[in-house]
């Protein structure tokens, strides 16, 4: 299968692309409302995702996340879709969601 990127105004698909980062590309624009990071290797979330205050739909399935990305979903106040499906994480804590109210 191939490797896809696709870049509109508002959606970013970065799936199997073999990430082990997220990519500058997704908080330059402050009009993005959906990024799709499926199917990669990353590990964690960068702060600079705080930026992206539009974004509504976070896709983070199929990955190596670990720890709870708490501090950086309190700054993404629009968010109503987070899929983190298939990730080694440790724990959620008992407030994890708390931060995110349209989830």
């Amino acid at each position: 299968m191939a490797a896809q990127l696709s870049i509109t105004s508002k959606e970013l698909s970065l799936e199997v692309m073999g990430l082990s980062a997220v990519p500058a590309q997704v908080w330059e624009s402050s009009e993005i409302v959906k990024v799709d990071l499926s199917r990669n290797s990353i590990q964690e979330l960068s702060p600079e995702l705080t930026s992206c205050v539009s974004l509504q739909a976070l896709i983070l399935s199929r990955n190596k996340i670990q720890e709870w990305p708490g501090v950086i979903l309190k700054s993404l106040p629009n968010l109503s879709c987070l899929k983190v499906d298939n990730n080694p994480l440790r724990q959620i804590p008992a407030d994890g969601f708390q931060a995110v109210s349209k989830l």
